[in-house]
């Protein structure tokens, strides 16, 4: 190990953290909240994504579906066209661009808004880029200008990882409180309490599910 060796990784680090800090600083929260929001009220979900973001999308797609959305995650240009071309306006598309220029995620975003679908993209590319433009939502990660393998589009898809993990942690949140809510009312309307500890004696009694009117009629 030389110094060399040291600050060449130390240097691989910095990236990283640059990445994602700066994705994160120059996240908004109420586009997050408006990007959730979208996401709880469509129908349908339509991921579209190419090359190596296809990972991210599949990776997005999947967590959704855990949290029982319905999704339709694809990669295929002549199926984005099909599915495009025949959107409902209570559909949502959301796109994962690197770039912001992919010709075949452009061609089907345009579809969709012609159709009056609502479109959401996650992107590194500039505020100004076609995809950007036409959608209704962007999100912009920010990406390093160090590539390290330029032979091929294998630039790092981190930021926009860290964008879609966002979305999905505070999309586990709204559902969990929804859960709870939902919960509440049940036991609510079997006249249920979850849990009542009253003293005799100076002796606590614990149950763990009372009748609230017999509760009630017994300490009155």
């Amino acid at each position: 190990e030389t110094k060399k060796d040291s600050a060449d990784v130390n240097e691989i680090f910095n990236k990283s953290l640059l990445e994602v800090t700066n994705t994160i600083d120059h996240l908004s929260i109420d586009t997050i909240l408006k990007v959730v929001d979208e996401i709880m009220r469509a129908k349908r979900i339509y991921l579209l994504s190419r090359g190596l973001t296809e990972l991210v999308a599949q990776e997005f797609a999947l967590k959704l579906q855990i949290l029982g959305y319905n999704v339709f995650a694809n990669s295929d240009p002549a199926i984005m066209q099909k599915i495009t071309t025949n959107i409902k306006q209570d559909e949502l598309v959301f796109i994962f661009s690197l770039s912001g220029k992919t010709k075949e995620l452009l061609s089907a975003a345009e579809n969709a808004s012609s159709l009056g679908a609502h479109i959401i993209c996650c992107t590194c590319g500039d505020a100004d880029t076609p995809l950007a433009t036409i959608s209704h939502l962007a999100i912009f990660g920010y990406k390093h200008q160090h590539v390290s393998i330029k032979t091929v589009d294998a630039t790092s898809r981190f930021p926009l990882y860290v964008i879609s993990r966002i979305i999905i942690d505070y999309l586990t949140l709204k559902k969990q409180e929804a859960d709870e809510k939902q919960a509440k009312r049940e036991a609510a309307k079997k006249g249920l309490s979850h849990e009542v500890i009253f003293h005799f004696g100076g002796s606590p009694i614990f149950y763990s599910k009372v009748c609230w009117k017999c509760f009630s009629k017994f300490i009155l």
